[in-house]
């Protein structure tokens, strides 16, 4: 979407859709001072945005209206259960700040998800959304190009940026590289899409991976290598040149750096994995150190009650924040143990029919959604994107515009027999 046109866009829009725009925009700034939680969550702009994230989520939900759609009725089942276990929360925190900033971080996945089903209502709006996100990409990876410049990290170690982690960098590279490749290849069929030219493109990769080779994070490596066979696959159908250049460019990367990224990157990060499976270091320390503490959560997880096993260990009035916080990295133990086994097979069902009902959708959309629920799935094998309230914003955009009735073809059909599904 061209500057103007968004601009135009954003001001048709209510207030409370408005102020979902401008928080978008303006998260990576104030996810740089996370830091400042430290002295008081009252001091920290980051948890002023979740709450307010949340109040206009919910405003917005009470005052507008949203087409009815099946992936309502799949994602219903888990919202259920993520506020009954936020509820019982409460009865386990140390303290009623405690329990707000983690009640606000983990109903927001719900309460984002329908009210992006109220703000998204055609693909103008999706692509609204997209640009915004566009444009607030430019902080994070302008600050991991200042780090470069300025020798901001260590050579045999990850980028020292001023986010929580290092995740969040690794996210708006992920992202801000499928978002732009989604521009560019929308600008090709759109006169009113922000025009994207191969040489920005090209450009953009190159500043991706800088990033890769600075924050050093495999799982964000496997992510982009994902994204880009998955817009070879998608795109060269339609856009052959747009597919053509893409394979050109990772061609010549692997010709020309692909041997030293190997050697620098991703090599010292599984000797450790290969030593483990040669016997020489102990299974407890496979995926980093993770094993250890997955081992110890499930004891936890197995000893509770059946009630919290079924629908999430907060039920059981224990402890939980060491159980559905960042502690467990991966996300998919992280929601077995906040909504039990019954919410992990209901979110698992929600990721498939998100899947599913984008099939039909057009390529640029197609290319996009695909990439965003793959990316989640990789992962959270490792960490815990939907505990990233940055994350989980793209993450229901694309589910919110999947939702979307679009028009199925019937088999054995003319090509005007069409039915919504």
């Amino acid at each position: 979407m061209k500057l103007r046109i968004w601009w135009q866009w954003v001001n048709s829009k209510p207030f409370y859709l408005r102020c979902f725009v401008f928080f978008l925009l303006i998260r990576p700034v104030a996810e740089q001072f996370y830091s400042l939680k430290s002295i008081s969550p009252l001091f920290s702009p980051l948890y002023w945005l979740g709450a307010l994230t949340l109040l206009f989520s919910v405003i917005g939900i009470i005052n507008g209206k949203r087409i009815k759609s099946k992936l309502d009725r799949t994602f219903i089942f888990w919202a259920v259960l993520v506020v009954v276990s936020t509820t019982a929360l409460y009865f386990s925190s140390s303290t009623i700040l405690e329990y707000l900033n983690y009640a606000t971080k983990l109903t927001i996945p719900v309460a984002v998800y329908y009210f992006l089903r109220v703000f998204i209502k055609d693909k103008v709006d999706f692509t609204g959304l997209l640009t915004t996100f566009l444009l607030s990409c430019i902080f994070p990876v302008g600050s991991i190009l200042f780090g470069l410049i300025r020798g901001g990290y260590f050579a045999e170690g990850r980028f020292e940026g001023s986010y929580a982690d290092v995740f969040n960098h690794a996210f708006y590279l992920s992202f801000g590289t499928i978002t732009l490749l989604y521009h560019y290849v929308k600008s090709r069929s759109d006169n009113n899409s922000m025009k994207i030219s191969s040489l920005l493109i090209v450009a953009g990769l190159v500043i991706a991976i800088a990033g890769l080779w600075i924050i050093k994070h495999i799982a964000t490596i496997a992510v982009f290598i994902t994204v880009i066979v998955l817009f070879i696959y998608i795109v060269f159908r339609k856009k052959q040149q747009a597919a053509l250049l893409m394979i050109v460019l990772a061609l010549l990367f692997i010709f020309f750096t692909g041997d030293l990224f190997y050697q620098e990157v991703v090599n010292p990060r599984i000797e450790y994995e290969v030593e483990i499976i040669e016997g020489s270091r102990d299974v407890d320390q496979a995926v980093h150190g993770r094993m250890s503490r997955w081992t110890w959560l499930m004891g936890d997880f197995r000893s509770a009650p059946f009630m919290a096993k079924l629908a999430g260990y907060p039920l059981s009035l224990k402890r939980s924040t060491h159980m559905i916080n960042i502690t467990p990295h991966n996300d998919f133990l992280r929601i077995m143990f906040f909504t039990g086994y019954a919410g992990l097979i209901f979110y698992i069902y929600f990721l498939y029919k998100g899947l599913k009902r984008v099939k039909y959708s057009d390529a640029p959309e197609r290319f996009f959604i695909y990439a965003v629920i793959f990316s989640t799935i990789l992962y959270s094998v490792t960490t815990v994107p939907t505990f990233y309230p940055g994350y989980v914003n793209i993450l229901m955009i694309a589910f919110a515009y999947s939702a979307l009735p679009v028009l199925r073809p019937v088999r054995n059909a003319t090509a005007k027999n069409y039915h919504n599904r």
